[in-house]
């Protein structure tokens, strides 16, 4: 080449802030009435974000629908609820707020199931700039309760004493479902 030697500058930018992204179930979430669901496996939340700090947040709308349980573990993140709180934030490296979110699990109210209708569950995630807020939803198919009852007083009879009836003995009967 026998063009003269330029110079010139390239200036770099530094990285534009993204916004988080929630990943979370797809379609209704399947479990049991009165069974305790865990957010693992296909049920797994997760988020994604470039940030040092994220706060997340998972809720239903009211202790009626169900609570939730996780583990801090050992991980550099600030839990804001306590354990049986209809929602959980998280504060922390997002490495760490997917680790507590990885031990999430969804207590529903009891006797709560779908003829009680479905439940909401939101994700909300902020940087601080920008939130994403996401939502999907659980499906509690309804289990055969057991009948029950309870006894009252228990009558006296005498041996022989032929056909006896007396009223108190049982209360608070329950067919089930």
């Amino acid at each position: 080449d026998t063009s003269a030697a330029q110079s010139f500058t390239i200036t770099v930018n530094p990285l534009v802030n993204q916004s988080p992204a929630n990943s979370f179930p797809p379609g209704p979430v399947a479990g049991f009435e009165d069974t305790n669901l865990p957010l693992t496996g296909p049920n797994l939340i997760s988020v994604a974000d470039d940030s040092a700090t994220i706060t997340t947040t998972v809720s239903v709308l009211n202790t009626t629908f169900g609570t939730f349980l996780a583990n801090e573990g050992a991980g550099t993140v600030t839990l804001v609820f306590a354990n049986g709180n209809s929602s959980v934030t998280i504060i922390g490296p997002t490495s760490q707020v997917n680790l507590v979110l990885a031990t999430l699990v969804f207590v529903p109210a009891p006797q709560r199931n779908a003829s009680d209708g479905v439940i909401d569950v939101t994700v909300a995630t902020s940087d601080g700039t920008f939130t994403d807020t996401d939502s999907f939803q659980i499906n509690l198919t309804a289990i055969n309760d057991a009948p029950s009852f309870t006894t009252g007083t228990h009558p006296t009879v005498n041996e022989d004493a032929g056909a006896h009836s007396g009223t108190g003995f049982i209360t608070s009967f329950s067919p089930g479902p």
